[in-house]
């Protein structure tokens, strides 16, 4: 998958978490880890080496368990295990392609999901991001009543003085929240 598809994807199966933009960064990370090596003076194999699945599942697991257990690194955590989802992201995209992606180093075989029915560069990716990305845009559109005010952005500045308690959106009045309410109902769906 071209880097368009891969950050929209990205962002569609994220946004209503409310994820740190890390994950945009780590959506397209294994393909410029590549020219990072390169540049490095290594030799890489395009979807070979950054494309691992144990890189980028068993990075998201350890940035989870590492966030949940070290709270003065809480902040860092957080927004590793968004990098490393992003990049686990990455790894189902590409997975979904003809070519398909590896699982570790010890095999050559490569993982190819639902029949690898896509091709890097047809419409067909750019599609499924513009759909996901639709649908992702409904379920925050109708989170309004949730308990952080209907998305990651209606967070209220409590150190800045004066501030609103409420805002009007389109017509629609939405309760504004404190960062800290915001940072407490991060993980809340509904």
């Amino acid at each position: 998958m071209r880097w368009p598809a891969h950050i929209g994807i990205a962002w569609a199966l994220t946004a209503p978490f409310c994820p740190s933009y890390s994950v945009l960064l780590g959506a397209t990370a294994p393909d410029w880890l590549e020219f990072v090596i390169e540049a490095a003076g290594g030799r890489v194999e395009h979807r070979w080496e950054t494309h691992f699945l144990v890189w980028w599942l068993g990075g998201t697991i350890l940035a989870a368990a590492l966030y949940f257990t070290i709270k003065p690194l809480a902040f860092l955590f957080f927004h590793l295990f968004w990098f490393f989802l992003g990049g686990f992201i990455h790894w189902l995209c590409d997975a979904l392609t003809v070519s398909g992606v590896p699982v570790w180093w010890g095999s050559r075989h490569r993982i190819v999901l639902l029949g690898g029915k896509l091709r890097t560069g047809e419409p067909t990716e750019f599609f499924l991001a513009l759909g996901l990305l639709a649908v992702s845009f409904l379920v925050g559109w109708c989170r309004v009543g949730a308990p952080i005010g209907g998305g990651c952005l209606m967070v209220r500045c409590d150190y800045c003085g004066g501030y609103e308690e409420k805002v009007n959106v389109g017509g629609v009045e939405l309760r504004l929240v404190s960062p800290k309410e915001a940072h407490d109902n991060r993980f809340k769906f509904f």
